[in-house]
C-alpha cells in the first residue's frame, strides 16, 4: 500500500532491475539504452477499463521502462516547442550528452544490487530536461546517412522495408559502419588494433562559441581527441571531431570487463559545467591487456 512520498531517499537514481539492459543483440555498435529516466512507482492518468467504468480510480502508480518513456517523451517535447527546426536525431543529441553522469550527490550511478552501474545499464546517463534544451553542440543525422547505415546493416530488403523511399538504394549509398554513424554516443570493441571513430558537430548555441576538448578514460587506454578545441562563428556551423584510441600497453589477466562511460567533454570558454558530453562506452569481453 502506498503510504507516502520519501524526499532526500539516496542513493539517487539508481537503475532498477527491471530496467532494459544492452548491448543490443542486432547493433552492439550503438550503446543501448540510450538513457535512464523516472520508472519506478511513477503516478499518473489511468484509463478505466472499456468494460468496467464504475467505482474505477483515475489514477494509478504503477513501474515499468513505458512510464520512463513518457519522461523522456516530455523531454522530447519541451526541446521541441523550444526549437521547432530541430530534427529527432538532433533532439536525441541534445538530450543524451547533457544527461547526468552521477547521482545527485556527485557519486556513480548504482544498480539495484548497489553495485557501480555500467554503460550497458546506465546509457549516456539519466535524463536533464533542463539543460536539454541548451545542449550547445548536437551530433545530427541526415536520412542519407541512416539510409547507409541501414544498407550495411540489412541491405536493399531492409532499406526497403524500413525506409519506404523508392529513390533511395545501397547500390546508390555510401555504407556506413555503425561506429562511424554520427550518433552522440560512442562503442568500440577493446581490441589490440589502434581505431579511429569520427564525429561531426553541430553549433546550436551562440553565434561565436568556443569548446574545448577534455577527454576522460581508464588509465589502460590512451585517447587522442582533433581538433582539440573547437571555434565557432555562427550558429548552425559544423566541423570534424576525430578521436583516435589505443590499445591497453599494460599486461593484464583475461577477464570479464567493462570499463563504463567515460566523457570526452566540450567546455564553453565562459562557462564552467560541461555543455556537451559524449559518453563513450568500451564493452569487452576477455580482454588481454598488453
Amino acid at each position: 500500500m502506498f503510504n507516502n512520498t520519501l524526499l532526500g531517499v539516496c542513493p539517487s537514481p539508481t537503475v532498477a532491475s527491471f530496467s532494459g539492459r544492452g548491448p543490443s543483440t542486432v547493433t552492439p555498435g550503438l550503446l543501448k539504452p540510450d538513457i535512464l529516466a523516472p520508472g519506478f512507482n511513477i503516478l499518473a492518468a489511468w484509463p478505466p477499463p472499456l468494460h468496467k467504468t464504475a467505482g474505477a480510480r483515475p489514477f494509478n502508480i504503477i513501474s515499468g521502462k513505458s512510464m520512463a518513456m513518457t519522461h523522456v517523451s516530455g523531454a522530447v517535447t519541451l526541446v521541441k516547442s523550444a526549437h521547432a527546426d530541430r530534427s529527432v536525431a538532433a533532439i536525441r543529441s541534445a538530450i543524451l550528452t547533457t544527461s547526468d553522469a552521477v547521482d545527485k550527490n556527485g557519486g556513480p550511478i548504482m544498480d539495484e544490487r548497489r553495485g557501480r552501474a555500467g554503460a550497458h545499464a546506465t546509457g549516456a546517463g539519466y535524463v536533464n530536461p533542463i539543460r536539454a534544451a541548451d545542449p550547445g553542440l548536437v551530433y545530427d543525422l541526415s536520412v542519407p546517412e541512416y539510409a547507409g547505415y541501414i544498407c550495411s546493416l540489412l541491405g536493399d530488403r531492409g532499406l526497403a522495408a524500413i525506409v519506404r523511399n523508392s529513390s533511395l538504394s545501397c547500390s546508390s549509398l555510401p555504407r556506413m559502419p555503425v561506429a562511424q554513424l554520427n550518433y552522440p554516443t560512442i562503442t568500440v570493441p577493446l581490441q589490440p588494433a589502434p581505431f579511429t571513430v569520427n564525429r561531426m558537430a553541430a553549433n546550436v548555441g551562440p553565434s561565436e562559441s568556443t569548446y574545448t576538448v577534455k577527454v576522460d578514460v581508464p588509465r589502460l587506454l590512451t585517447v587522442h581527441v582533433s581538433p582539440g578545441t573547437l571555434v565557432f562563428t555562427r550558429n548552425g556551423e559544423k566541423k570534424d571531431v576525430q578521436r583516435n584510441g589505443e590499445r591497453p600497453r599494460r599486461r593484464g589477466r583475461r577477464r570479464e570487463l567493462e570499463l563504463g562511460v567515460r566523457e570526452a567533454c566540450c567546455e564553453e570558454s565562459d562557462r564552467r559545467h560541461c555543455r556537451s558530453r559524449q559518453a563513450s562506452a568500451d564493452f569487452v569481453k576477455r580482454v588481454c591487456a598488453e
